[in-house]
């Protein structure tokens, strides 16, 4: 990179040494490789100056794989300042390196570069990256606040078998906070401050908020800072963004691991909390029920949404199942004639539950187990109902335990993800709640009958 005019600060140079360390049999000494460090200090450099060793030292297949597919076009696009926008480019910046390309694909998603030393370099987004045709040797996954298990695997999937047997494993990023999805990039963390031997882990970071005024702590958490990153921009930021924003963008801050993996946010939860004299009595009403995955607890919600007024989610019960199902299909009898739909979901009982409605002859229309699909817009639909300040719910222990302590799980196979029981607590409730939220909202059963709920 220097030869490129981009000579390395003294902590790149580092770092990407510490990369490319190898073992005496010449195999990588860390086949993972982690960097949390905060935007604008020089990632991208490391990124590059690793593929560019890779493809053109070592003759290596290399994945580079993003959140975003504009980060992926701009790495697309400095890889060809660097290589040339094709083979035999007679403006190529650089003669030397142009002359080992064999061929540029620029179609849209399907972007790579092939050297005629064997190595290719493929560019593509998490979905993109999901490829079962090529292997690859190292995979570099940037914005790692976003990966999930699910694209994990795929991407895994790549490089278990690289043509070079000598396979590594980079993941880049800033710390996840409660608004990202991935769960990959903390788990590996966790693995490296644990002791794993095969990984390297780099992290500049404070481990508290503290005071962000402190421009001594954006030295020790920045370590461009002065060189390539202008102190200007630090001090513009720290005056319009919020204390936990600047910690977590600039300092490096790693929430605790509860409230990273938090799906729903405190504040939201407490904004929606409405008294229980002033929650809707009438309106078109929906059920939601959830059986736990252990199969010993199960949890109804009734939502209504009122002629006039926001959407209100209420939890009906949540008890064991242990017993049987009876008291949820009686909830639901008491209540059947004045709602929408059931929407139904969780493999322990709801087989059970759906077997006992249609022996009391409840009306097909009148009930439906969810798919994943409808799981999955589900919950999706309350969070953003929630963030917009367009549902209300009153104040209930085992739902608002449920609410703020459920945490992230991956739901299908497109990186979906909803609630997952968190430390002590059950997602049971506040799943119920978004089922019959969202069966009320899409429901086009509507009895039109008044009359309070229970059960």
């Amino acid at each position: 990179m220097q030869a490129l005019g981009m000579p390395p600060d003294d902590w790149q140079a580092a770092l990407l040494e510490l990369w490319l360390a190898v073992r005496p049999n010449g195999k990588w000494l860390h086949t993972r490789n982690g960097l949390s460090c905060p935007r604008q200090n020089g990632k991208s450099w490391l990124i590059e100056a690793r593929i560019i060793y890779g493809a053109v030292v070592l003759g290596e297949r290399i994945l580079f794989t993003a959140h975003d597919y504009s980060t992926v076009t701009q790495l697309f696009d400095r890889m060809k300042d660097y290589f040339g926008e094709k083979a035999n480019d007679k403006d190529a910046e650089y003669p030397e390196l142009n002359g080992l390309v064999r061929m540029v694909r620029r179609a849209a998603g399907k972007e790579a570069i092939f050297f005629k030393n064997g190595a290719v370099i493929y560019f593509a987004t998490r979905t993109k990256s999901a490829r079962r045709g090529f292997t690859v040797d190292v995979v570099i996954a940037d914005e790692c606040q976003e990966l999930t298990q699910v694209q994990l695997s795929s991407i895994m999937s790549t490089a278990s078998s690289g043509p070079l047997g000598n396979s590594q494993y980079i993941f880049c990023g800033t710390p996840p906070t409660p608004a990202t999805s991935g769960d990959v990039f903390a788990h590996v963390r966790e693995s490296a401050l644990e002791g794993a031997d095969d990984i390297s882990w780099n992290e500049w970071s404070v481990a508290e908020v503290g005071d962000v005024t402190d421009e001594s702590r954006w030295y020790e958490t920045n370590p461009s800072l002065g060189v390539r990153l202008d102190i200007d921009i630090l001090r513009a930021q720290v005056g319009t963004m919020d204390e936990l924003g600047f910690a977590q963008e600039v300092l490096g801050y790693w929430l605790p691991v509860a409230i990273a993996k938090a799906v729903i946010g405190a504040q939201d939860w407490e904004d929606a909390c409405i008294r229980k004299e002033d929650a809707p009595k009438v309106g078109k009403l929906a059920l939601g029920v959830k059986f736990s995955p252990d199969g010993r607890h199960a949890a109804v919600s009734a939502a209504i949404i009122p002629k006039v007024g926001k959407p209100f989610v209420e939890l009906l019960a949540f008890k064991e199942v242990t017993g049987g199902i009876k008291w949820v299909a009686d909830g639901i009898m008491a209540n059947i004639k004045r709602t929408s739909v059931v929407l139904i979901d969780g493999k322990s009982g709801k087989g059970a539950l759906v077997e006992r409605l249609n022996e009391l002859n409840v009306p097909k229309g009148a009930f439906k187990v969810a798919s994943v699909a409808e799981v999955q817009d589900a919950e999706s639909m309350f969070l953003n109902e929630l963030a917009e300040g367009n549902v209300t719910h009153i104040a209930q222990e085992p739902l608002d335990d449920s609410a703020l302590k459920s945490v992230r799980r991956d739901i299908g196979k497109n990186g979906a993800f909803g609630f997952g029981d968190g430390e002590n607590s059950s997602s049971a409730p506040i799943e119920s709640a978004c089922f019959a939220l969202y069966g009320a909202k899409t429901s086009r059963r509507n009895p039109n009958r008044k009359g309070r709920v229970g059960c």
